[in-house]
């Protein structure tokens, strides 16, 4: 009987096993952090946005930060192209 054999089938459920409890250990990180943030959150004294106030708000600095280029009104596709080739 050769030892080494019967030896890796154990390695093969020890590495399996130590994955699975890896992953157990970063989902109970996760799901703690996550609590964490939502109780700070349920914490926090400032009053809370309505969400068209935050759309508003996000909006102005996407638009703020955009390039130049993409300010200006586009044209359609249709339109680009013909362009293009003239």
């Amino acid at each position: 009987m050769n030892s080494g054999s019967s030896s890796k089938p154990a390695d093969k459920r020890s590495a399996t096993a130590s994955a699975r409890m890896k992953l157990a250990h970063q989902a109970v990180a996760c799901d703690s952090w996550f609590r964490e943030q939502v109780q700070a959150s349920i914490d926090d004294p400032r009053p809370s946005l309505d969400d068209e106030e935050v759309h508003r708000r996000f909006a102005a600095k996407r638009a703020a930060l955009a390039p130049p280029a993409a300010q200006s009104v586009r044209q359609p596709a249709s339109k680009v192209a013909r362009k293009a080739v003239a």
